[in-house]
């Protein structure tokens, strides 16, 4: 089976998230998260943390430790997603071209980046579940979300 990692960095204020627009296939011109292939013996969480400091040229250190979001195990690729918030401050978003892609720091509503038909986002629909899921799980952290149970 093959595995993969997928990361979303935040601003501090869960406003922007910084992702990649590729530059080769699969999903050329779309805009992804960080990631890609988990290299043999590589655990999910050492592989996220490695291809964010290959992708962005920045090191680990200079965000919150990943958080893992999900799992998602479809037709033979199993699919690890994590999110991370940049320490920077104040954060100032940026565009920065490397070999994979532009990085770029996207505005979340601006850009609709929750909406699953967006045509400018690669991954089949799931970046908006995951930007979602990732808000929650942060506020849930600072003690800002509210549970609702249902009967």
């Amino acid at each position: 089976m093959k595995q993969y990692v997928v990361g979303f960095i935040f601003d501090p204020q869960m406003e922007h998230v910084l992702l990649l627009q590729r530059a080769k296939a699969p999903y050329k011109g779309l805009w992804n998260g960080i990631g890609g292939k988990i290299e043999p013996g590589e655990s999910p969480e050492h592989a996220m943390i490695r291809e964010y400091e290959e992708e962005t040229e920045m090191k680990a250190n200079e965000c919150l430790p990943f958080k893992k979001l999900a799992t998602i195990t479809l037709e033979g690729i199993e699919l690890h997603a994590f999110y991370s918030i940049i320490k920077q401050a104040p954060f100032i978003p940026q565009v920065t071209s490397t070999i994979e892609g532009n990085l770029e720091w996207l505005h979340i509503e601006m850009n609709a980046l929750l909406h699953a038909n967006n045509p400018m986002l690669a991954g089949e629909g799931n970046i908006p579940y995951f930007l979602h899921l990732a808000n929650i799980m942060n506020k849930r952290e600072e003690n800002q979300y509210e549970t609702r149970r249902f009967v």
